[in-house]
């Protein structure tokens, strides 16, 4: 499989776009199809799924590359607990078999509605409704000169510490691309004051340049993750000027981290009331 296709996640730095895919000669009847892509010889044949999606409709003979991406609501949850393409990612060593597999249904859609659309469950809604299937199996596995994230060493703990480290670093220089990079669309922050602020409202502050930081650093940090979402607890303290006025307080803050299918994102932020410099 091309690098192209592989995972942006674990210790796997690649673009993970899923691939074009093309299928022809469907039965006859046929009204939708799903495709699963699994590594079916993981966990002692146990199988992982990596993509399933459903709702395809009967014209389509195919599916363009990324398609993993796009529409979460056609997608069932992966076994990385995710709605969308996840790539390959295996361990180092031999190459892994990723079969992407077409089912032709004689059901127009699938109904989704009550519990999550697992693709176990999906398993279960297509039962006695598959009118065929094809599968095709590429190859892939990770070598010591596959590209890897920098962080794959690193605990969670220690990635998000990191990570908010160099979000309050960004800030500081009022760097606008790192801000935006770290922070999740619908970011929300609430000051001590009771404030509001959204990804945008940061993002046109520190365009504006109305402040600027001698210093803006936080210690005491305190990391709790459960699952996909982290917490970190620490201490700011900051110095600096508004708008020609100057400024330099501490303020306990608590961020919240929410691991999405690129990476982990800073999605809401709480701060207390500011309290005097040391």
């Amino acid at each position: 499989m091309p690098e192209s296709t592989a995972a942006n996640a674990l210790a796997c730095a690649g673009p993970n776009r899923s691939p074009e895919l093309q299928w022809s000669n469907a039965p006859a009847g046929t009204q939708s199809f799903v495709v699963i892509c699994d590594d079916y010889e993981a966990r002692m044949g146990d199988g992982f799924i990596h993509w399933c999606r459903y709702d395809i409709p009967a014209s389509a003979t195919g599916l363009p590359e990324d398609a993993g991406a796009s529409k979460p609501d056609d997608h069932a949850w992966n076994d990385f607990l995710m709605r969308n393409y996840m790539g390959p990612c295996p361990p180092e060593g031999p190459a892994h078999k990723y079969r992407f597999t077409v089912l032709s249904l004689d059901l127009p859609s699938i109904d989704d509605a009550g519990t999550p659309m697992t693709w176990r469950k999906l398993r279960v809604v297509t039962s006695g409704h598959v009118l065929g299937r094809a599968s095709l199996t590429g190859l892939y596995g990770l070598t010591a000169n596959t590209p890897k994230k920098e962080n794959a060493a690193m605990t969670t703990e220690q990635l998000i510490a990191k990570l908010d480290t160099e979000y309050q670093a960004a800030v500081e220089e009022n760097d606008v691309a790192t801000m935006d990079r770290i922070l999740a669309d619908d970011f929300v922050l609430v000051v001590g004051s009771g404030k509001v602020f959204t990804k945008k409202d940061l993002l046109d502050e520190a365009r504006s340049g109305h402040m600027v930081y001698e210093y803006q650093r936080d210690t005491n940090q305190t990391v709790r993750v459960w699952g996909d979402t982290a917490v970190i607890t620490a201490l700011l303290s900051a110095k600096g000027t508004e708008e020609g006025k100057p400024f330099a307080y501490r303020v306990w803050f608590s961020d919240t981290y929410v691991r999405m299918p690129d990476g982990w994102r800073y999605v809401l932020g709480q701060s207390g009331g500011r309290l005097a410099p040391e």
